[in-house]
């Protein structure tokens, strides 16, 4: 991963809109230099991470100011996704030959905190409040459960069927599962 400082956005290509529904109106228009992929915004609505197959832009929200630009030589394999609490991130950068690197980061900064070797098989994931874990959903029936500053494996939840989706309770200690059977 390289991050940069914003440079001044000229000739954006993408934009994200966000739109007061109380109002009725466009409230803030995010300009970026690439068109996203995926879009999220933190728990408190103070960030924004906005991602294409190779570039993240990390935004404040009440001001539009970009704060961070990552960037890398390969592609992004999932989506970022903010911890529970709004006050971390993580990125999956894809490495040739081996599993994804995955990188966590700070929400009010965009610095890099600490990068570890991640799952092979991820398809999706959840981070926990204060980023104390990484809950991976894979192609197969279990759940890991990774430290994110170390890429620990602290639990591995087995499962009978495929998990289709993985929620966070906000204790912090619990994660509610639905199955390809819809079971919870």
């Amino acid at each position: 991963i390289k991050i940069g400082l914003p440079m001044a956005l000229t000739g954006a290509l993408g934009s994200v809109a966000l739109w007061s529904l109380a109002e009725a109106r466009l409230d803030r228009d995010f300009a970026l230099r690439v068109a996203p992929t995926s879009v999220a915004l933190n728990a408190g609505a103070t960030r924004l991470v906005a991602a294409s197959r190779d570039a993240v832009t990390l935004a404040d929200v009440a001001t539009g100011a970009v704060i961070a630009q990552l960037t890398t030589q390969t592609e992004f394999v999932l989506p970022p996704a903010f911890s529970t609490d709004g006050g971390y991130f993580m990125v999956a950068e894809r490495v040739d030959e081996a599993p994804p690197l995955f990188s966590l980061l700070s929400a009010d900064d965009g610095s890099l905190l600490a990068s570890s070797t991640g799952v092979s098989d991820a398809r999706d994931w959840v981070l926990g409040p204060g980023a104390r874990y990484v809950a991976v959903r894979g192609d197969s029936g279990e759940l890991r459960v990774l430290d994110p500053r170390t890429g620990a494996e602290l639990a591995t939840l087995a499962h009978p069927r495929e998990v289709r989706r993985v929620l966070p309770l906000s204790d912090g200690a619990s994660l509610l599962t639905v199955d390809a059977a819809g079971d919870v």
